[in-house]
């Protein structure tokens, strides 16, 4: 009957409310220990998930740690680009993380993730939920002053003068900037208390349209507990 539906209709409506309290408090959660230097996402190649008490964190890898520091070499050393790397990696049967084979892209998020300096950015991006059920969930970046950012927060593979380098030479190497576009002028610091991320107000455009650091930027955060580099 009416009074029947509409009780039902009212469970369903406090299960939703409860599901997003919970989401909420877990959420919160998630930021309170990323904040505190725990890595809380997937774990990248060339690490390995590791414990300090309760907290989770990244250990290295040795055996893929080899090749991130190869990757890195033939990028900046030998002029390789990421199509030739991927290929080098597959002829070589290097296991991909999330694929059967290594791809020009997954070489270029590789040179581009400054977690193999030891660094940890978190929280650069959110989801957008679908307006239409055709459409899809979107990935909107985040502001910089919203980032999670902390120095030294897990063992380096690389040393940030290489992938400051490396950074650099993807500038030099890649297409002119679409009209519009800021171009860096400087290494973006974190905030000491918090370790979130502050750039300069000229140069947000570029990274809302990106979520990434500017190419040639590498950040200088909070310092981290345990790691040297």
């Amino acid at each position: 009957n009416e009074m029947d539906e509409t009780y039902s209709e009212f469970e369903a409506f406090m299960a939703r409310q409860e599901y997003k309290m919970i989401v909420r408090r877990m959420r919160r959660g998630v930021m309170a220990a990323a904040r505190e230097g725990a890595h809380v996402t997937e774990v990248p190649f060339g690490y390995v998930r590791a414990w300090e008490g309760k907290r989770p964190t990244l250990a290295l890898h040795p055996e893929e740690a080899s090749w991130v520091q190869t990757a890195f070499s033939l990028y900046t050393g030998q002029g390789q680009g990421c199509q030739k790397i991927a290929d080098l990696f597959n002829a070589a049967q290097v296991p991909a993380k999330k694929s059967a084979q290594w791809s020009r892209t997954s070489i270029w998020k590789m040179l581009h993730n400054p977690v193999y300096t030891g660094t940890w950015l978190y929280n650069r991006s959110k989801w957008q939920k679908r307006k239409k059920p055709e459409d899809k969930n979107k990935s909107i970046p985040r502001p910089p002053e919203e980032w999670i950012c902390m120095e030294n927060a897990f063992p380096a593979i690389v040393s940030k003068e290489q992938f400051q380098l490396t950074q650099e030479l993807f500038q030099s190497r890649s297409h002119l900037p679409r009209r519009g576009a800021v171009r860096p002028t400087r290494r973006p610091p974190c905030e000491n208390q918090g370790g979130r991320g502050h750039l300069q107000p000229g140069r947000r455009r570029e990274i809302h349209s990106t979520g990434r650091l500017p190419p040639g930027d590498v950040p200088d955060c909070k310092a981290g507990q345990g790691h040297g580099g």
